[in-house]
């Protein structure tokens, strides 16, 4: 978020609507596709706040995909800081109520989605929570063909890991 928030010189808490599908992999899929900035009373769609969409196909999805090696890179040490902020941001935003008409990124079992993700997956989908731990997935978002390609590269890539767990006896 914070990446869409510089390259469009608004505040970060402007930035809604943002999702990551997939895993906490190299092949997360960042979906800026439906992110809305809102400020005020004004709510714009990315298009007219960042109209450079080959910055957002390339640069900025491979930046977000290379976040973890970057930051062990830069520091030479782990991004403990950063998964251990993340646990406690996920762990507030499943007890309160999300706000109307947001979500937030989570994995959660793939079971009955409308995405046609595999069903038996653990996967990250745009969720929201009606309060203390009743989280949903928020269905049927429209997917522009360059994410729905990610995100098929995604599910493989679950895939693939599960069918290896399979052959090595663990599930």
């Amino acid at each position: 978020i914070n990446l869409l928030a510089k390259k469009a010189n608004r505040p970060v808490q402007s930035v809604h609507h943002f999702t990551i599908w997939g895993n906490h992999s190299a092949l997360q899929v960042p979906d800026f596709t439906q992110v809305r900035f809102l400020e005020k009373d004004k709510s714009q769609p990315i298009s007219e706040v960042i109209p450079d969409r080959g910055w957002l196909e390339k640069e900025f999805i491979t930046q977000v995909q290379n976040r973890g090696a970057d930051v062990i890179a830069a520091r030479g040490k782990s991004s403990a800081a950063s998964a251990a902020y993340a646990a406690l941001w996920g762990v507030k935003s499943v007890i309160e109520p999300t706000p109307e008409k947001g979500w937030f990124s989570a994995g959660v079992y793939s079971l009955g989605n409308t995405y046609g993700v595999d069903e038996h997956l653990f996967f990250s989908f745009p969720v929201y929570c009606s309060g203390w731990g009743e989280v949903h997935v928020k269905q049927s978002l429209p997917w522009e063909q360059c994410i729905k390609e990610k995100i098929k590269k995604a599910e493989d890539e679950l895939i693939s890991e599960r069918e290896s767990l399979r052959e090595q006896g663990f599930i």
